[in-house]
């Protein structure tokens, strides 16, 4: 019978082995078992990594004023709380009113604006159009405190457009209960003027 694999040593074979090379075959062994879980788009160090990226691509041909729209309801499990509806920021809230953004493109870096200011996310451009822009917001209060991750992966499709998944995550304590919770949208922008 022929195999493909090489063979192993054998269990005398490695128990007589020294110590040294016993743990690089342990190490060898164990680095071709693991797997590479994605990382969550919403942890809070890949928020933080991602707005401080930056791409490759040049120019400012992405700058205009872009008009942006949902076509569904957004995915979320978050509840309510004290009046505010976590399931929506403020970009989420533009998206379904048919509202706008600012974008401003210096080379690699991309950065989001809304009118009001409230909102602003930040991040990488890449020549091929692909981005990927975060930020962080925190409001806290007597009951309590809460900090919005929301992060915007996407592509430019032609000149004018562009197609998102806007992604957002609403974590802290009110009234000493926990949150954790999160939506998830799709996002669709049509530049009106540069």
């Amino acid at each position: 019978m022929h195999t493909l694999l090489p063979s192993l040593p054998s269990l005398t074979a490695v128990t007589t082995m020294p110590l040294c090379s016993r743990a690089l075959l342990g190490i060898w062994l164990l680095s071709a078992c693991t797997t590479t879980e994605p990382q969550d788009p919403l942890d809070p160090s890949v928020i933080l990594d991602a707005a401080e990226a930056e791409g490759d691509a040049r120019g400012d041909d992405r700058s205009g004023r872009y008009d942006i729209t949902v076509d569904t309801t957004a995915a979320c499990d978050c509840p309510a709380v004290a009046g505010m509806d976590l399931c929506n920021n403020e970009l989420t809230k533009l998206a379904f009113a048919g509202g706008f953004v600012t974008l401003t493109q210096s080379d690699g870096y991309l950065v989001l604006s809304e009118e009001s200011a409230l909102l602003s996310l930040t991040g990488a451009l890449d020549a091929d159009g692909d981005f990927d822009l975060a930020g962080i917001y925190g409001f806290a209060g007597v009951f309590g405190d809460i900090s919005v991750y929301v992060h915007l992966i996407g592509d430019f499709n032609g000149a004018d457009r562009f197609s998102a998944t806007l992604h957002s995550r609403a974590q802290g304590d009110y009234n000493n209960e926990a949150i954790d919770c999160r939506t998830e949208v799709p996002l669709y922008g049509v530049r009106s003027s540069t």
